[in-house]
């Protein structure tokens, strides 16, 4: 394990729903609103539709692969199809973190549990991105589920970035990157104190980029800004939603990736950090230290002073940012797409009919 240079440290010891063509398995299925016909149709819930009748008739040796969030009207349609069902589960984030910022978003999200609850005697297969979501399926009651990342694409974090972020932000102050929309149970806030205790103890040459959309998320996002104004927090900055280029930009510049999220179904920002040679600074919660690995920093208290520390460390002690690297270096290579894709093919090889 690498050394603290510090000796108080050193005494505290794209879219990867959408599935390449190379790892579909051999079969007959017909995609669902799509004029392609592909071997596993694909239903996600936040843009399909009901067909109309005859449109789209599976048989018995057809699949079905479902992606669930929250339910929705699709629910009933999935039940009644006559072809195998798999259901691949995202994890629903708890309601309790939404209860007092947006009271309807933690209606749906209890609505989302129930519902998923309604699938569990239906599906020949689930999968989960991570052992913690497993558990979850488990505990509602369904028996064949299987562990499988998701399918990330980083060849499409390797484009051109946008060159007025990059200039924007090149100057030798130390960035602090977090990625991810802004809802409550990523915890900015905790996320704001951490860099703020950085900011006036130790480097004030340093700002904090929270990069993601908060549309939708009015009342928590006033509550931040209040947050940062009561602090006189400097150097903290929210972009908002942002495009590609811009994201590529802004993964380029972190010196740091900090995560304080206290429920994550798997995270795939931890790993685009990482494809970036960002050193990860991340809370221990849900799915976090098994997407991590034993490869990136993972705290189990959130102290300010604790954090403000570790990322000082990963500023100024090359060796040690070094080690950080080539862990995550190695970690990533588990979830390649020819390791990841296999798995998947397995998976869903398994309900194909046989013969």
């Amino acid at each position: 394990m690498p050394q603290f240079t510090s000796p108080r440290m050193r005494g505290l010891c794209k879219d990867y729903r959408e599935y390449p063509r190379q790892w579909r398995p051999e079969g007959k299925t017909e995609g669902l609103g799509s004029e392609e016909k592909a071997p596993a149709a694909m239903l996600h819930e936040q843009h399909a539709r009901h067909p109309s009748p005859g449109e789209w008739s599976p048989t018995a040796r057809d699949i079905m692969v479902f992606h669930f969030s929250i339910g929705g009207e699709l629910i009933e349609f999935f039940r009644s199809l006559d072809c195998r069902k798999v259901l691949v589960y995202h994890n629903i984030t708890p309601p309790k973190y939404f209860a007092a910022v947006d009271p309807n978003a933690a209606k749906r999200l209890e609505e989302g549990c129930a519902k998923l609850e309604l699938l569990q005697d239906c599906v020949d297969l689930a999968i989960a991105d991570s052992e913690f979501n497993k558990s979850g399926l488990v505990a509602t009651g369904y028996r064949n589920v299987e562990v499988v990342p998701p399918l990330i694409d980083f060849e499409s974090l390797d484009g051109e970035p946008d060159p007025d972020v990059l200039k924007r932000y090149s100057d030798n102050f130390v960035n602090v990157l977090f990625v991810g929309r802004v809802v409550p149970n990523k915890k900015f806030e905790d996320l704001i104190k951490t860099f703020h205790f950085y900011f006036k103890t130790i480097d004030a040459r340093s700002r904090l980029l929270l990069v993601g959309s908060y549309a939708g998320t009015g009342r928590y996002y006033s509550y931040l800004m209040g947050l940062v104004g009561e602090l006189d927090a400097r150097g903290v900055i929210f972009t908002g939603h942002v495009n590609s280029r811009e994201l590529i930009a802004y993964y380029r510049l972190a010196d740091v990736f900090l995560c304080m999220s206290e429920h994550e179904g798997f995270c795939i920002p931890l790993l685009e950090a990482m494809h970036f040679q960002a050193p990860v600074i991340a809370f221990r919660s849900s799915a976090v230290p098994e997407t991590l690995g034993d490869a990136s920093i993972v705290v189990n208290r959130k102290e300010p002073e604790l954090v403000a520390e570790m990322i000082h460390e990963l500023v100024t002690n090359r060796a040690f940012r070094e080690e950080i690297i080539r862990r995550q270096n190695r970690r990533l290579a588990e979830f390649g797409l020819n390791r990841v894709g296999g798995r998947w093919r397995e998976c869903l090889s398994s309900v194909l009919p046989q013969g």
